[in-house]
């Protein structure tokens, strides 16, 4: 993988248009012996597009990712590198890694037959979660962990919980600053400056007390999944598979946490975060559990913003890549209005 940071949002459709394939994928099929069927959209996810590549024996699952000059994250190697490592060391509630292009920003996966996990959670499904999140935590002292790049706004220590917080705060105000209050992008500036600001200001209390503590070091950052959560898992006859790693990397264990706890999408009850932290136990599960519920305030704020992140100008070309049928006012009112219950239900004095 080069790394390179090419613009290759418009180039996937020109590529798989026609009934072509990328060489990459008819190398991988010649190589096994397997013949090139049919190649199908699959309407999944806001970040990238996904493909079902039938062959006459099976099928597999193909991903495009977004790219752009100003998004500087590698989202292919990141994800790619994760299922690798996890492929290594026989991790199976992952898809298996096959095939990648790095020039073509496409990557070639084992396809899972399952459908996406919806509500109710049940308690089998929860500890299926934590079970991963063990099996990772156990290996994350791996040499092979130790290779692997930070996740995406990794939080290397305390201070970083709460600095991630106050930017995506930040970058909101500065953007919808000046914004005609009688527009989407007034009301999203009313709801940030008085709603979202103080919420903010009043998880920075309470994590306050946690905050002085040095920067963590090698062996007690987790091989994380990042962006973990049952809105990324799919349910199969076998259990959970949980899929989309491309914010994975190394990180502080209790961003995991948090994180699986804050998903908005399919949430999860606060009262499983004992189970979570004690699925950790390597990194000392009651210290963890005493700094997940300090910073899970800021990481509530933290969500919040990122439902508001079509308000960016990156984000949305990056939600029009993956959803190009999705109107911008439309999803800009449904963000806006999905901010506000979030913070309604989970960040109320």
């Amino acid at each position: 993988m080069n790394g390179g940071r090419n613009d290759t949002t418009g180039r996937h459709m020109d590529v798989l248009s026609g009934g072509r394939i990328p060489p990459f994928i008819r190398k991988f099929l010649e190589e096994r012996g397997e013949v090139f069927r049919d190649l199908e959209r699959i309407i999944r996810g806001g970040n990238n597009r996904a493909y079902r590549l039938r062959t006459e024996s099976g099928s597999y699952f193909l991903k495009a990712y977004f790219r752009h000059p100003q998004d500087p994250r590698d989202r292919l190697r990141a994800e790619y590198r994760f299922l690798e490592f996890c492929d290594e060391l026989h991790i199976r509630a992952v898809p298996r890694p096959l095939a990648f292009d790095d020039a073509a920003g496409m990557a070639l996966y084992s396809w899972v037959d399952g459908c996406p996990a919806r509500l109710p959670v049940t308690e089998e499904e929860i500890a299926a979660a934590c079970a991963l999140l063990r099996e990772l935590a156990r290996r994350s002292s791996d040499a092979r962990a130790i290779r692997l790049d930070p996740a995406a706004d990794a939080c290397m220590s305390p201070q970083d919980h709460l600095l991630l917080a106050r930017r995506r705060v930040d970058g909101l105000r500065a953007i919808l600053a000046g914004c005609d209050e009688a527009s989407l992008m007034g009301q999203a500036r009313a709801f940030v400056e008085e709603r979202l600001a103080p919420a903010l200001e009043a998880a920075e209390r309470r994590a306050e007390p946690y905050l002085a503590t040095r920067r963590l070091e090698d062996g007690e950052l987790l091989v994380s999944p990042s962006d973990f959560g049952f809105h990324n898992a799919l349910r199969t006859r076998d259990g959970l598979v949980f899929v989309d790693f491309e914010y994975a990397g190394r990180d502080d264990p209790v961003k995991a946490v948090c994180d699986f706890l804050c998903q908005p999408e399919i949430p999860v009850p606060e009262t499983s975060l004992p189970a979570l932290t004690e699925a950790l136990d390597v990194f000392g599960s009651a210290g963890l559990l005493e700094r997940a519920g300090a910073f899970l305030p800021l990481h509530r704020v933290k969500w919040c913003c990122i439902l508001l992140n079509d308000f960016k100008f990156l984000d949305a070309k990056r939600r029009a890549f993956a959803s190009p049928e999705m109107r911008g006012e439309e999803r800009l009112a449904g963000q806006l209005d999905k901010a506000r219950r979030y913070l309604e239900t989970w960040l109320r004095d």
